[in-house]
């Protein structure tokens, strides 16, 4: 996996990882986050799961 990570003096940014499945699952089931999320409400962690399957595959991938 990639390992990229920017830093700054208040945050940290790097690429998700299955271990933040169910932060990210809790932040997308806010309903303030759902105004600006155009994915909408999870019906449950499995549709969270489906849904940063992808980005994780793609973050892993060799750019040749």
């Amino acid at each position: 996996m990639k390992e990229i990570e920017v830093f700054s003096e208040r945050t940290r940014c790097r690429l998700i990882n299955m271990s933040d499945l169910e932060t990210i699952h809790v932040l997308h089931s806010l309903q303030q986050s759902a105004e600006y999320n155009t994915l909408g409400i999870p019906e449950n962690i499995e549709q969270t799961k489906s849904i940063i399957e992808p980005w994780i595959v793609d973050n892993n991938l060799d750019d040749k």
